[in-house]
């Protein structure tokens, strides 16, 4: 079994976003680190805080992608799976970011 790492003491030269704002050069920051499907790893806690994403931020930065945004893997000639999560879809027209920047599924592997 694995113990708890503390990222923030981890990534020495980066600025680790745990469900928390950082404003840096005058924008202000939202990251979340969730994802749905955590497999073994515990990404964020174990329900999403997306409730959480402030209004009036100008960028907010997540793992995964919303529903329907680039959450379906493409690969041996057909579609499959769909990771996104409406929750933090409700969010994002809630909170109004200016930008929304999210990882990938790591299901797909390059695919679009």
């Amino acid at each position: 079994m694995r113990g708890h790492v503390d990222l923030k003491e981890v990534f020495t030269n980066a600025t680790y976003l745990h469900h928390e704002t950082v404003n840096i050069l005058g924008l202000k920051i939202y990251g979340s680190p969730w994802i749905r499907a955590t497999r073994g790893s515990d990404s964020g806690g174990p329900k999403n805080r997306f409730h959480q994403i402030p209004y009036g931020i100008d960028v907010l930065m997540t793992h995964g992608p919303p529903r329907n945004i680039f959450d379906v893997c493409n690969k041996g000639g057909g579609q499959w799976g769909s990771s996104g999560d409406y929750s933090l879809n409700k969010a994002i027209e809630r909170a109004k970011p200016r930008a929304h920047l999210f990882g990938h599924l790591h299901e797909q592997r390059g695919f679009w």
